[in-house]
């Protein structure tokens, strides 16, 4: 720029060697030099005005020439690299067309059926254009030609019909058949179990009304329990089967004794309790039970036991009659949760520890997220809730050989002292001591989850485990028999009322001075 003529002051970062050059230059003065090699040049021009020209604009001039050239040399390079993608996507749409006319599929039955409404052939084994072109007919004939045929599969299988086996296995076809994913149609999926379950249990659906009450459910209530037994008897691997249908009977002898309950309070009363031992508040007035009181408890029980089998039974039966595809369908589908369909992987595997596991974590689930709530609501129902359930947990008794009642495992432990100085002047005063008291109450409620699971792993599911384990002619032998007259067995009727009373007169007394 200097010599050209165009500017005469120059404003840059130069090293000090090109400095000292500059000041020898001819005709340029080095105005000054403040820091590391920064010059200010001016040239001695003949024409003044030119020392007023800002350098920056002949840089900006500089620098925007360049741009201008590397902005043409980018957009040469943006026009070669859209040829190449254009040539790409060319190339990948012959090759994939290639693929799919000389690649055979199996073609479900559905499109070749469906392949006619558009003229098209097709067979059994098709190429693969053929196939993703009969898919598409298939949903464009059943959208436009049936009027809206999809529109009623996607809203059946949001809200699947209850209790029709043959529609629901209709629907699942179709649904498979067209390749809907298997979260869309789970609550089809999960509908049929149950359904397929129910009819092989000899169970009406739509009839099940647990409000009717007891009496009225009592063909449902022991048809539950019938099939657990066949479920057991027939594959010994289903070990939660076989103790549902083992304890079974003493749960519903529950549905049909709730009166009774009136006893056993009245039996209450008449107990002296020594000092330390209280009754939980409310026990008194279960004497007095109103019959709009029972129905809640009745009802409340028997919705738990048609929620254990709408919980249990579809995956049961999937097992039954699919094995382990039927249950991997279901996963895929959302009706298993993870640890649930976990669970079934361990049954099916065969081995004898991951079968117990995987059997006690169906427990677990029953126990905790099935019903759970039920107890919950049952606990807290005013004015009867918690001594009524203290009642239950009272007398309730597992109809399963070797195993134990709640205050036979947990009992109620008190501690009290009796009156009197330790010492009549220089001896021991003998009666002077603390008296330990085993009750023959519950120390715990099994309406309460930790309480009632406690006993469970306690006892409940260790006596199950030895009579599977030691004696399983028994378990297959008491499966074998005629629910209801199990049932009768465990009914608190009038006579065991006495055996209850005979229960709380038994007192243990250890003294300790």
């Amino acid at each position: 720029a200097l010599e050209s003529g165009e500017v005469d002051l120059v404003a840059n970062a130069l090293p000090p060697s090109q400095v000292e050059r500059l000041r020898s230059a001819d005709g340029i003065e080095v105005a000054e030099v403040p820091g590391l090699g920064y010059a200010h040049l001016v040239s001695n021009m003949v024409e003044p005005r030119l020392a007023l020209v800002d350098v920056r604009r002949a840089r900006a001039a500089a620098v925007g020439a360049a741009d201008s050239a590397l902005g043409a040399e980018r957009a040469a390079v943006r026009r070669e690299v859209d040829l190449l993608r254009e040539g790409l996507r060319a190339h990948a749409s012959r090759t994939g067309s290639a693929l799919q006319a000389a690649v055979l599929v199996a073609v479900p039955d559905a499109l070749v059926e469906s392949a006619g409404l558009a003229g098209r052939a097709a067979g059994p084994w098709s190429s693969l254009a053929d196939v993703l072109a009969g898919a598409v007919m298939r949903a464009a004939a059943e959208g436009a030609l049936q009027g809206g045929a999809l529109t009623d599969l996607r809203e059946a299988l949001a809200s699947p019909p209850v209790g029709r086996t043959d529609e629901l296995a209709a629907l699942l076809d179709r649904a498979r058949a067209l390749g809907v994913p298997p979260p869309q149609y789970g609550a089809a999926l999960e509908g049929y179990w149950t359904s397929r379950a129910a009819d092989e249990a000899g169970i009406d659906l739509l009839a099940w009304d647990v409000t009717a009450g007891a009496d009225a459910n009592r063909g449902t209530i022991e048809a539950v329990y019938r099939y657990y037994a066949d479920l057991y008897l027939e594959d010994p691997d289903l070990e939660w089967a076989g103790m549902a249908a083992l304890i079974g009977p003493s749960f519903a002898a529950g549905f049909f004794d709730l009166a009774q309950f009136r006893g056993v309070a009245e039996r209450l009363q008449d107990l002296p309790l020594p000092p330390g031992v209280r009754l939980p508040p409310g026990v008194e007035d279960l004497a007095q039970l109103g019959e709009d009181e029972l129905a809640f408890y009745e009802t409340t029980l028997l919705s738990m036991q048609k929620e254990i089998f709408g919980d249990m039974a579809p995956g049961h039966q999937a097992y039954r009659e699919g094995g382990a595809a039927a249950l991997e369908e279901m996963a895929a589908a959302g009706v298993l949760p993870g640890t649930t369909a976990q669970a079934w992987r361990d049954i099916a595997s065969g081995d004898r520890d991951r079968v117990a596991a995987g059997n006690g974590a169906l427990l677990l689930r029953e126990q905790y997220e099935v019903i759970d709530d039920d107890y919950d609501r049952m606990r807290a129902h005013a004015p009867s809730g918690e001594a009524f359930t203290w009642a239950l947990t009272l007398v309730g008794a597992p109809s399963i050989p070797g195993a134990s009642g709640y205050p036979d495992v947990f009992p109620l432990e008190v501690a009290v002292e009796t009156p009197g100085p330790e010492r009549l002047g220089p001896w021991d005063n003998p009666a002077q001591g603390t008296a330990h008291v085993t009750t023959p109450f519950p120390d715990g409620n099994v309406a309460d989850f930790d309480d009632r699971w406690a006993l469970i792993e306690e006892d409940t599911l260790p006596a199950y485990r030895s009579l599977l384990d030691d004696d399983p002619g028994t378990v297959r032998a008491l499966l074998e028999q005629d629910v209801g007259e199990r049932v009768e067995q465990m009914r608190t009727l009038p006579h065991r009322l006495d055996d209850i009373a005979a229960q709380l007169a038994d007192w243990d007394v250890r003294f300790e001075q």
